[in-house]
C-alpha cells in the first residue's frame, strides 16, 4: 500500500496537515486561555475599582444595598448556577473583621478572611490570588486590597465561567480534525493522482518501449512544468535511441558490406598462393600483402571506434590550446608533393596573429589532412587548392578549404558525411568511406560546426565543376 508514491503523498499530507492543525488547535486553545485569564483580571479589577468609588462616594450601606438585590440572570438560574456572572464581596475593618458581604459568598465559604491584613493595609495597589476548590464550583479567583484607609475589600469569582465555552470548543475540534485530515486526504490523494499521470504515461511507454515498440511517444499534457519536462526530455531521448539503433543497423550493414572486399581479397591471396608451387618469394608477397590489408582493417576499425567515442561524447583525448595556423601550415607543407606531382596549385592564407582554439591536436591534424586529402584526390590536374582561416569575432573561428574539383550534386549533400557513404561517382576514390564521418565527429565533439557547399553550372558539355567549399567554424579559446 505505501509502495505507491500515490499512497505515500497521500498519507505524507494527511500526517503534516493533522500534525499542523492540531499544533493549532493547542496554541489556539493555550492563547484563549491566557486572555481569558487576562479578561478576568481586568474584569475584576474594574470591579474593585467600582466598589470602592461607591463605598468612598455613598458609604458602606449603599454598597450593600447595591450588590444583595438579585438581578434577573441571578432568579433565572438560581444561586447555585455556577459562579456565572455572579461575584462575591466582603469588606472587612482593619482589625479582620467581616462588616459586608454579598449573598453569594457563602458559594465560597474557602475563601476565608486574611490572616495578616497589615500587608493590604500598607499596600496601595490590589492584588490576585487563586485558590483551588476541591468542589464543584471549580477554582477561585479574587482581588484583594485597600479601598480607603479603614476597609480592605475582596472581591472575586470562580474560573469555570468560561468552562463550558471551552467544553465546547474542545468537542467542536475532537470532531473537525479526523474530518478535516479525511478531506486532506482525499484532496491530497487526488491531487498526487493528476501528477502522477504523466509518470504513469512515462512508465506505460517504458514497459512498450521494454516489448520492442520505440515508435510511442508519450504526450505532453498540461500537468504541470516538472510532468511536461520529463514527457518532453523522454521523448527527446526515445528519438536519440530510435536514431542511435537505426544508425547501429547501417554501421552494421556498411561494415559487413566494406569488410567483405577486403577478407575476399585476402583470401584470394592465400589460395592463389597456396595453389600455386611452393615458393619462398611467393609467400614472403602473400605475407605483405596480408599485412597490407590487415593495415587497412586495422585504419578501418580504429576510425569507426574514434568515430563512436566522439559522437557518443566520451573521447577522453585531453584538450589544450592549439593554434591552427600551425595546423594548417604544416598540412599545406605535408601535401604540397602530392599537389606538384599533380600541377595543382595550394594556396595558404592566413592572418597575422594566431588563430586559437581549445582542443586536440590530433585530431584536428587528422582532420585538416582528410579534407586536403580529398581535395587533392577531386581536384584535377592544374587545378587549384585554396586553405584559410580566420576569426569570424572574439568568440568564433573559422576554417575554409576550397578545391576546383568536379563539385558534388546538391542532391546528396546532406550524405555525404554518412558513414561509407559514396553516392557521388564524380567524386568517388579508393578510399573506406569513413574520412568526411571522422571530420564530422570530431568537429561537433570539439563544439563547432562543419558546413559544405558546391554548384554545379551548365554549360557547352553540359556541367562546369565550380568545386567543393568545406567551412568549419569553432569556439575561440578565449570564448570556453
Amino acid at each position: 500500500m505505501f509502495r505507491s508514491v500515490t499512497s505515500r503523498i497521500t498519507f505524507t499530507c494527511i500526517f503534516l496537515f493533522g500534525t499542523l492543525f492540531f499544533c493549532q488547535l493547542v496554541l489556539l486553545y493555550g492563547f484563549m486561555q491566557v486572555d481569558m485569564k487576562k479578561h478576568e483580571e481586568r474584569m475584576l479589577f474594574g470591579m474593585f475599582y467600582r466598589i470602592q468609588d461607591q463605598l468612598k462616594e455613598n458609604g458602606l450601606q449603599a454598597v450593600h444595598d447595591r450588590f444583595n438585590q438579585p438581578n434577573e440572570r441571578n432568579r433565572k438560574h438560581g444561586p447555585n448556577h455556577g459562579p456565572g456572572p455572579m461575584m462575591f464581596i466582603r469588606i472587612f475593618n482593619s482589625n479582620g473583621q467581616t462588616v459586608l458581604q454579598n449573598q453569594y459568598s457563602k458559594n465560597w465559604p474557602q475563601i476565608a478572611a486574611p490572616k495578616d491584613f497589615t500587608q493590604y493595609m500598607l499596600g496601595q495597589s490590589p492584588v490576585i490570588h487563586t485558590v483551588v476548590n476541591d468542589g464543584n464550583s471549580g477554582s477561585i479567583r479574587y482581588c484583594i486590597g485597600k479601598v480607603t484607609p479603614q476597609y480592605i475589600l475582596q472581591v472575586g469569582q470562580g474560573q469555570n465561567n468560561f468552562d463550558p465555552f471551552f467544553e465546547h470548543f474542545i468537542k467542536i475540534a475532537l470532531i473537525l480534525l479526523p474530518v478535516t485530515m479525511i478531506l486532506v486526504g482525499l484532496a491530497g490523494w487526488f491531487v498526487s493522482r493528476q501528477a502522477m499521470n504523466g509518470v504513469k504515461q512515462v512508465t506505460r511507454a517504458a514497459s512498450s518501449i521494454n516489448k520492442g515498440n520505440l515508435d510511442l511517444r508519450v504526450e505532453v499534457g498540461n500537468s504541470g512544468q516538472e510532468i511536461q519536462d520529463l514527457a518532453s526530455n523522454f521523448n527527446t531521448m526515445l528519438a536519440k535511441i530510435q536514431a542511435l539503433i537505426q544508425e547501429l543497423e547501417d554501421v552494421t550493414n556498411n561494415i559487413a558490406h566494406d569488410l567483405r572486399s577486403p577478407l575476399t581479397r585476402m583470401r584470394g591471396i592465400i589460395e592463389t598462393t597456396l595453389r600455386a608451387k611452393p615458393d619462398t618469394n611467393a609467400y614472403h608477397n602473400m605475407s605483405a600483402q596480408l599485412i597490407e590489408e590487415i593495415e587497412r582493417l586495422h585504419e578501418m576499425i580504429n576510425t569507426m571506434l574514434q568515430i563512436a567515442s566522439a559522437e557518443a561524447g566520451i573521447d577522453k583525448t585531453e584538450m589544450q590550446t592549439v593554434d591552427m595556423n600551425a595546423i594548417l601550415h604544416d598540412a599545406v607543407d605535408l601535401f604540397t608533393p602530392l599537389a606538384e606531382e599533380k600541377q595543382q596549385t595550394l594556396q595558404l592564407q592566413l592572418p597575422d596573429k594566431p588563430v586559437m582554439v581549445l582542443g586536440s591536436r590530433p585530431r584536428l591534424q587528422r582532420v585538416i589532412a582528410n579534407l586536403l586529402d580529398n581535395a587533392n584526390k577531386f581536384t584535377s590536374n592544374a587545378g587549384t587548392i585554396k586553405v584559410n582561416a580566420k576569426e569570424l569575432d572574439a568568440q568564433t573561428v573559422q576554417l575554409q578549404i576550397q578545391d576546383t574539383g568536379p563539385g558534388i550534386d546538391p542532391q546528396i549533400l546532406p550524405q555525404i558525411f554518412d558513414r561509407f557513404y559514396s553516392g557521388d561517382q564524380s567524386r568517388t576514390n579508393k578510399g573506406n568511406g569513413l574520412g568526411l564521418s571522422y571530420v564530422r565527429a570530431i568537429v561537433q565533439a570539439h563544439h563547432g560546426q562543419i558546413h559544405v557547399s558546391s554548384s554545379q553550372a551548365p554549360s557547352k558539355d553540359n556541367i562546369s565543376p565550380t568545386g567543393a567549399i568545406f567551412t568549419i567554424t569553432l569556439p575561440s579559446a578565449n570564448s570556453l
